[in-house]
């Protein structure tokens, strides 16, 4: 039979990283930790966008770049490679 889903606000018994105490309740944890200037972390998405935004651009190449690379190969052309 469906039911309606239901998030509750207890959880099992949750120590505090800051004094010790501890919590049955991700209402009362949260309301202690920002008392304590603490931010709770999980998975944001912030961290992930701070992430995807170090990754170095990738150059920009044209159409014309390509048909150009495609031509080169088709006339023979190999790239050296390092010896190992």
């Amino acid at each position: 039979m469906p039911r309606p889903m239901v998030i509750s606000d207890t959880i099992q018994t949750v120590q505090s990283m800051v004094s010790g105490e501890r919590f049955e309740s991700k209402t009362q944890l949260r309301r202690h930790y920002k008392a304590n200037g603490m931010v709770e972390v999980g998975n944001e998405t912030n961290a992930m966008m701070k992430l995807a935004a170090q990754k170095p651009e990738r150059p920009k190449i044209t159409k014309g770049e390509i048909h150009q690379a495609i031509a080169k190969v088709k006339q023979g052309y190999r790239p050296e490679l390092p010896a190992d």
